[in-house]
């Protein structure tokens, strides 16, 4: 029998017959000198495919899980992109037996890796292992993967720091002097340097194209130049400081700035090489797609986006909105000069995945001879940006620059609104973008202090990473506002506003033990303060803002759009949370909403895997297409999206089917319903909270007002302990058998009609029972419910059947022209909603 490593060197021998790259026995050096070689290294497109095999020895159990272990160490120190675990079976003696039998893999990438992910192993003829190893560049170049790859990367780097965090604190110390940022995340440093890297890619796509570079000593280095330097890091800081004589200063200045200060750590450069890499992997990888790998990046990344209310837009979602703000916009794209004229803005762009959008909109649609024009109009006067957070100002530069290198912007639009306590007067507070809805005087902005009659004026300024604030010069009018506005509830925002140095953070650890009864009523205390100001700052917006609600200040955001989109031809584009289409804390939002605007499209996603349209929550969410109010109202279409679209070009073709009629897409993505103009000035927007239209009109005859025991709505046939006096029938044919759904195991209720699991009769002693199980119909509600566990609260059998924790119940309002079973099936989902469970388990329904 053939040892493994000959089996490696047959194996290398047929994949490379096949046109693969495979090197058997590829040695890697690791972080601590020692060599680490994987069974075969496989190159294929840009991208490293590792295999670690092993004999099957007798079937030993030990054999796969050793393969996995060491498939998963390749990625997760950054060796390979993906790697494949693969056991040979007994008795190969050689290569003739190898190329004409079968092994077993299993498929490990970034996403899939790790001790958390079970290996799925699969049967795989050898014959057929090139064909499955020439297929793994493709899933690599999903976002997902790409964006796990580099939280990968960024983790690996940061362990090559030292543990004590010295050098990460000097490095943050001095990139904070002279207030270039308040950075509180050494990985976001890394998250940034990442991205630069990943845009330096780009830019030696078009070196060629300066003329200032022709001479090679002038010429800045390309990213694989600097990945083979010795010393990468004044490599890097050398080509950016070339490229800053083209421009890009909105991208690259600050990242001169990190490069800098990583220069004291000890492997500084060993960290950069790391990077570096892993953005030449991913970007060789996405190659010309489309691929939001920088706004997923950024978003899992950020510490603070719970208490900010940062929901980052996924790129697919971006799309479908995006077409559907811009379609029939009254825009000639064949006029370049009515084109430029454009004004795009985003209150809340994050990581600018929105705005990233739009742009690769208008430059599909604009001649192509036009193309570098528009895109250098976009950058510098189109599109407006701001953000609390400064860091996700400098990602959305870098993700706008990626789209055409080549255009030498000077200057952006984006800048970061101050958020919090003001840096200089402590008893004055900012809330971001929402300052913008103050009325702007010569460039001063006035803010009013609490508990005084004074204003207090400051200018309108707004700050990027790489320069010191400046006034804002803001456009009157835009055509479209378009974003995803924060909407979490004030009790949780605002946490991490208070900036602290490296020495506080330092002894708060020291002391944390020792001082936590002493320290804890003063942190509250402190935080009480600040958000003490911030809730009456809020309520001074709220009187001049009552879309604002206390759940929420995304209604704020809509009130920017209001104030500042053209108001004949102006449209808005926004990403709002499922739940302002029902609770009554956003009733103000909804009632306000169509006295401004006509809302064109409401899209809601009903796939069980996607509730959600931004890439860091799973809360349930909904799109929103506002435009200008037309004098003839028309009715909103509501989009009831079966399948929510997972990558661009699935949310083109969801957004063409949409635009072009009803019909077409009822029969492939969904459903579309109506809500009428004068059901909108109510507020009235139930019709997003059922996927079957038939199912939403009949629960629009079922009475909305629920008491506790239901008995206006629905007769409860409650059997209790009457069934424990039965006993459970083994033959279903026996006299008196009656089907019984028993027992509040919710695990047998996964769907809205469930089967009996037993028949029962009663016993001979107890025949006087017998009436009671006559008490039969098919719908079921819970009697004993409890939260942890309850998955279905109404149920529905598929016979007439007695229950035991399910009762037996009845509508008791007959609804007109429509069949019982439909009727059941809609009270089912009424009752299964999440309102209606808590009403029950709280002794009411609201």
């Amino acid at each position: 029998m053939a040892n493994e490593n000959t089996l490696n060197a047959d194996l290398a021998r047929i994949l490379q017959i096949k046109g693969i790259s495979a090197d058997p026995e590829h040695t890697f050096k690791q972080s601590d000198g020692k060599p680490r070689r994987p069974d075969i290294l496989c190159k294929i497109q840009g991208q490293h495919i590792g295999i670690e095999a092993k004999l099957s020895m007798g079937g030993k159990q030990s054999q796969p899980i050793q393969a996995v272990a060491q498939a998963d160490e390749l990625i997760e120190k950054s060796f390979c992109d993906a790697a494949i675990a693969l056991i040979y079976p007994d008795g190969y003696q050689n290569q003739d037996h190898l190329q004409t039998g079968e092994v077993q893999t299993a498929m490990r990438t970034p996403l899939s890796s790790g001790k958390k992910n079970a290996p799925q192993w699969k049967d795989c003829r050898v014959q057929a292992l090139p064909s499955l190893i020439k297929g793994i560049p493709s899933q690599l170049s999903k976002s997902e993967e790409l964006s796990k790859r580099a939280e990968t990367a960024i983790h690996q780097a940061f362990k090559k720091f030292d543990q004590e965090k010295k050098e990460t604190a000097a490095i943050m110390a001095n990139l904070r002097s002279g207030e270039l940022a308040q950075v509180t995340d050494f990985n976001g440093l890394l998250v940034d340097l990442l991205t630069c890297f990943m845009f330096h890619y780009k830019l030696d796509g078009i070196i060629q194209d300066q003329p200032q570079f022709r001479s090679k000593a002038n010429r800045p280095a390309t990213l694989q130049e600097c990945i083979d330097s010795e010393n990468r890091i004044d490599r890097f800081t050398d080509a950016y400081d070339k490229w800053l004589t083209v421009d890009y200063k909105d991208i690259l200045a600050w990242n001169i700035a990190i490069l800098k200060a990583l220069t004291t750590a000890t492997n500084g450069n060993d960290a950069v090489k790391l990077l570096a890499q892993a953005a030449q992997s991913i970007q060789m990888a996405k190659g010309e797609m489309p691929r939001d790998v920088v706004g997923i990046t950024f978003c899992n990344a950020i510490q603070a986006a719970k208490e900010e209310g940062a929901m980052y837009t996924t790129l697919p979602a971006a799309t479908l909105l995006t077409r559907l703000m811009l379609h029939k916009s009254r825009i000639d794209w064949k006029n370049t000069e009515k084109v430029k004229s454009l004004r795009i803005v985003d209150f809340a762009c994050g990581s600018g995945t929105l705005l990233i959008a739009c742009a690769n909109y208008i430059l599909d649609k604009v001649k192509k001879k036009d193309r570098q024009e528009v895109a250098n109009a976009l950058f510098e006067q189109m599109l407006y940006g701001f953000d609390c957070n400064r860091r996700a100002i400098f990602q959305t530069a870098t993700g706008l620059g990626m789209i055409a290198p080549s255009v030498q912007f000077k200057h952006t639009q984006l800048r970061a609104m101050p958020l919090g306590e003001h840096p200089e007067k402590k008893k004055f507070v900012r809330l971001g973008s929402l300052e913008l809805l103050l009325d702007n005087k010569d460039d001063w902005f006035f803010y009013q202090p609490l508990g005084q009659g004074e204003l207090f004026p400051h200018h309108s300024t707004g700050q990027k990473l790489d320069s010191q604030p400046e006034p804002i010069h803001m456009p009157a009018t835009f055509h479209f506002a378009i974003m995803n506005p924060p909407y979490t509830r004030i009790e949780l925002r605002y946490k991490q506003k208070r900036f602290k140095s490296d020495e506080e953070i330092k002894k708060e650890k020291e002391k944390k033990e020792k001082e936590k009864k002493k320290t804890e009523p003063l942190k509250k205390k402190e935080q009480s303060e600040i958000e003490k100001k911030l809730r009456g700052r809020e309520e001074y917006f709220r009187k001049i803002n009552p879309a604002m609600t206390k759940q929420g200040n995304s209604g704020g955001f809509f009130t920017l759009a209001d104030k500042y989109i053209d108001p004949k031809i102006g449209k808005a584009g926004l990403v709002m949370s499922l739940s302002s289409a029902s609770n009554s804390f956003s009733k103000a939002t909804r009632l306000w909403l169509p006295k401004h605007f006509h809302i064109q499209y409401i899209v809601v996603s009903y796939d069980p895997k996607r509730i959600f349209f931004s890439g860091n929550t799973r809360v349930g969410e909904m799109l929103l297409v506002l435009q200008r109010k037309k004098k003839t109202p028309t009715p909103t279409k509501v989009i009831k999206l079966t399948a929510n679209p997972v990558h661009e070009s699935d949310a083109h073709l969801v957004a063409d089917a949409i635009l072009s009629g009803e019909e077409k897409f009822l029969s492939q993505y969904g459903e579309v319903d109506l809500i009428q103009p004068e059901e909108m000035k109510k507020g009235d927007w139930s019709a997003t909270q059922f996927l079957s239209n038939d199912l939403y009109r009949i629960a629009l005859q079922i009475p909305k007002h629920w008491t506790s025991t239901f008995e206006k709505q629905i007769k409860i046939k409650t059997l209790g302990g009457f069934i424990r006096d039965v006993k459970k029938c083994k033959h279903p044919g026996e006299m008196y058998a009656t089907p019984c759904l028993r027992y509040h195991d919710t695990n047998h209720c996964k769907t809205l009609e469930v089967k009996p699991d037993c028949h029962v009769k009663p016993k001979e002693m107890n025949s006087r029972y017998a009436h009671v199980l006559k008490k039969t119909s098919r719908l079921k509600i819970a009697w004993l419910v409890h939260l942890p566990t309850i998955k279905n609260f109404a149920c529905r059998t598929t016979v007439p059947s007695a229950g035991s924790s399910w009762s037996t119940a009845e509508v008791a309002k007959t609804i007109t022209n429509v069949d019982e079973e439909t009727v059941e099936k809609a009270v089912c989902i009424i009752l299964n909603s999440t309102p209606a469970k808590l009403g029950a388990i709280l002794g009411r329904i609201n």
